[in-house]
C-alpha cells in the first residue's frame, strides 16, 4: 500500500514537472511579434496606395475600377496585381536584433519608401527598404525594423514599392483583333519592306505569292495585346535622347478600323551590350522593347512565302 502511494506521488510529481517544462518551453519558443503585422487580408478593399521616396510621392488610386498613376495616366494592371499580392502574402520573418535595430530603422526611413494604404480611410502606414545589396527586405513600423518575406518568393521584395511613376504606367501600346486591322506597313533601312492589307474580306501580304497564311496570322496575332518592356522619359538617359536624333532602323505603322488605335513606331539600333531597342511612337512616347520581340515585329519578308513541300521519296522503290 505504502509502495503504491509512493509511486502515485512520484507520478504526480512527474506530471507536474512535465507541465511546468511545457509551459516554460512554450513561452520561450513563442514569437514576440505579429507575423501578419503588414499583411492586408482583403486587398480588394484598398482604394489608394501612396509611395513616398525622397519627397516624391507616387499615388496609385482606384477610380471607378481603373487604377491611375498620380491621376495622370492608367496604371499597369499586372503591377497592381503584384503589389496587392505582396501586401496580401507578406510575412514578418523575424524582428532585427536590438543591436542593429536603430541603424536599420534610420537607413530604411531615410533611403526607403514610406507606404500608406487606404480603404475608406488610412488603413496602414509603414516604411519599406532593404540592405545595400538589395537582397534582404526590411519593413519598419513604430521604430521597429522587421525582416520580411513572401513564401516561395526569393527576389528582392521591396523593389515593387520603389518604382517610379513612369514604371507604373500601363505598358500596352496596341490592342486590337486581327479582324479590325486594316493595314500594317513595315519599312526597313537595309532590307525589303512589306505590307499586310485587309481587302476583299481577307488579309494578305502584298506581292507575296504563294502566301504562308499561318505565318502571316501568327505575325498579326501578336498585336492582340502588345506590351513594351518599359517606358523611359526624355532627359532620363542622355544616350537615348541622342539616339532619337538619328535615323530609325525600321518603322511600323498600323491602321485600325478604330482610328484611336492607329500607331506608328520607330525602332532605333540597339546600343552595344544592351538587350533592348529604343522605340518612339506617334504619341511622343519613348519605350524599350527587348531584342527577341523586336525581331518578331520586324521579320524578313521571306518568312511570309510558303515553302514548297518536296515530294517524299521511297528509298526502297515502288511498293507495287
Amino acid at each position: 500500500m505504502h509502495k503504491n502511494i509512493k509511486l502515485l506521488i512520484v507520478l504526480i510529481a512527474q506530471v507536474v514537472l512535465i507541465s511546468v517544462l511545457f509551459v516554460v518551453n512554450s513561452s520561450s519558443s513563442g514569437v514576440d511579434y505579429e507575423p501578419k503585422l503588414f499583411t492586408v487580408a482583403d486587398t480588394a478593399s484598398i482604394s489608394k496606395i501612396e509611395l513616398t521616396k525622397s519627397g516624391e510621392t507616387v499615388e496609385l488610386a482606384n477610380k471607378n475600377g481603373q487604377w491611375l498613376v498620380n491621376n495622370d495616366f492608367d496604371a499597369d494592371n499586372a503591377l497592381i496585381r503584384v503589389i496587392k499580392s505582396v501586401l496580401n502574402r507578406v510575412e514578418v520573418l523575424r524582428p532585427v536584433s536590438k543591436k542593429i535595430n536603430s541603424e536599420i530603422v534610420q537607413q530604411v526611413m531615410e533611403n526607403g519608401v514610406a507606404v500608406k494604404l487606404y480603404d475608406t480611410e488610412l488603413l496602414k502606414t509603414f516604411y519599406v527598404g532593404g540592405n545595400q545589396n538589395k537582397t534582404i527586405s526590411y519593413f519598419v513600423h513604430n521604430n521597429k525594423a522587421y525582416r520580411v518575406g513572401v513564401p516561395g518568393y526569393n527576389d528582392y521584395l521591396s523593389a515593387i514599392f520603389g518604382l517610379t511613376p513612369i514604371q507604373w504606367k500601363e505598358r500596352t501600346i496596341f490592342s486590337s483583333s486581327w479582324r479590325s486591322v486594316n493595314k500594317i506597313d513595315v519599312k526597313f533601312r537595309y532590307q525589303d519592306d512589306f505590307s499586310i492589307l485587309f481587302a476583299d474580306n481577307d488579309l494578305s501580304v502584298v506581292g507575296v505569292e504563294p502566301l504562308d497564311s499561318a505565318n502571316m496570322m501568327n505575325y498579326i496575332y501578336q498585336f492582340d495585346r502588345f506590351l513594351v518592356n518599359e517606358y523611359v522619359e526624355k532627359g532620363q538617359f542622355q544616350r537615348y535622347d541622342s539616339l532619337t536624333q538619328t535615323t530609325p532602323e525600321a518603322t511600323l505603322e498600323i491602321t485600325d478600323i478604330d482610328e484611336s488605335k492607329n500607331l506608328k513606331i520607330n525602332v532605333f539600333p540597339a546600343l552595344p551590350n544592351e538587350g533592348f531597342h529604343l522605340v518612339t511612337d506617334n504619341k511622343d512616347r519613348m519605350m524599350m522593347i527587348d531584342l527577341r520581340r523586336i525581331s518578331q515585329l520586324f521579320p524578313n519578308k521571306q518568312v511570309f512565302y510558303k515553302k514548297e513541300e518536296s515530294s517524299s521519296q521511297n528509298p526502297f522503290g515502288s511498293s507495287r
